[in-house]
């Protein structure tokens, strides 16, 4: 059968982006590692050949590495163990492979590779990890674009705090749009080279989503073709700046917190409260000692009086250890204590509201230690009691 022009036209622009890409891949230089050795990453910064990113902390993905036995995908896609692949309802559908051969990687062996030869796309792959709630992560990511030149290959990262299982399917499907509470990194416009991407989430519940995205986009006439590279894959958990809670938007209290008892045993003060939800828990307090009077309370013959002088030096405020893990009831111990010292405390749980998380305080309390006779003051009078901790004790 005589093809038409406009297909012999377009089969014929399709053999010339196929030679470019090839053309392109002989410039790069990529060592093929021995088998079990992990692939180095070029630096366009340096020239340097630089190992592959170490994790901070414990990575809470699954095969982050992106390594393993690919799993096939309808029509004739490969996918990286414990990811699913997504892409926008309606547009292009890239085909979906493993690395092979000469192409690029940093971890393991292997990494993920998206490309088409002439048609853009919007799509990537994803993973639902499971996080404590009200708990801030850190996403990171690498990810390399290869294209003809002023391509700009538009990739990021992002983490949904909210734990959206992206597609109907466990594994794989298309959608109409990505979740709008997603944080997402920096836009990626590099080519031929590995771009870190890092992104941080507060999770407003037991999961997470994270997300690699590529929208790359055509930058002059000449036919383009796109090859995107995903790998070294990490989620971390990383603490509130100093260990402590955000501050509430009002010390104000609410009925959140409740049933607020305290207890002391040889130096030591127990405080516990509930909470209408689970929660994490955190006191924040300041130790105040009795002092003899300034002046003497013998009795004169003559009164003078004189302006009142005042050596007022602000309290040191301290706080207990964060515990991030949701209770309904809650403890925290203050130790070192004398009978006779007062601690004047809030205690502080931070939960899950709709599209964030807030934290919430209780009344602002003095507690003498020796009795435990429990006072209520004003909370207006927080920050003046009790400054912004900064420190353990």
């Amino acid at each position: 059968m005589e093809r038409t022009p406009s297909l012999a036209k377009h089969r014929a622009t399709r053999l010339i982006a196929i030679a470019t890409l090839l053309l392109t891949g002989a410039t790069q230089v990529f060592g093929q590692p021995a088998s079990g050795a992990a692939q180095i990453a070029d630096s366009s910064a340096t020239s340097e050949w630089l190992p592959g990113p170490p994790v901070a902390g414990v990575d809470l993905l699954v095969n982050g590495g992106l390594n393993g036995d690919y799993y096939p995908a309808k029509p004739n896609h490969y996918v990286a163990p414990a990811w699913g692949r997504w892409w926008i309802d309606g547009s292009f559908l890239p085909e979906y492979d493993r690395s092979r051969g000469s192409n690029p990687y940093i971890e393991g062996d292997r990494s993920q590779r998206m490309h088409s030869w002439g048609d853009g796309f919007v799509s990537g792959i994803y993973q639902v990890a499971a996080v404590t709630q009200c708990t801030n992560y850190q996403l990171d990511g690498w990810i390399r674009s290869e294209s003809v030149a002023a391509t700009q290959p538009n990739t990021r990262i992002g983490l949904d705090p909210t734990g959206t299982q992206l597609t109907k399917a466990p594994t794989s499907g298309a959608v109409t749009s990505l979740p709008a509470l997603t944080i997402w990194s920096p836009t990626g416009t590099q080519l031929f080279t590995w771009d870190h991407f890092t992104t941080q989430a507060e999770a407003l519940g037991d999961k997470v989503t994270a997300i690699l995205y590529a929208a790359p986009q055509p930058g002059s006439s000449q036919t383009p073709y796109y090859a995107i590279y995903l790998d070294a894959i990490s989620l971390t958990t990383i603490p509130f700046p100093d260990g402590k809670l955000p501050a509430p938007s009002s010390w104000a209290p609410t009925s959140f917190i409740s049933n607020l008892t305290t207890n002391y045993v040889s130096g030591t003060v127990t405080i516990a409260w509930d909470t209408a939800s689970e929660a994490s828990t955190q006191v924040w307090y300041s130790i105040e000692n009795l002092s003899e009077p300034v002046t003497s309370t013998t009795t004169y013959t003559y009164s003078t009086y004189l302006p009142v002088i005042s050596n007022f030096r602000p309290p040191t405020a301290y706080m207990t250890t964060l515990d991030t893990t949701p209770a309904l009831h809650h403890q925290a111990v203050i130790t070192g204590l004398e009978s006779s010292q007062y601690v004047i405390f809030v205690a502080l749980s931070r939960q899950p509201t709709g599209t964030s998380c807030t934290t919430e305080t209780s009344e602002l309390m003095r507690v003498a230690v020796g009795s435990g006779q429990m006072t209520t003051l004003d909370s207006s009078r927080v920050r003046e009691l009790i400054p912004e901790p900064v420190q353990h004790r």
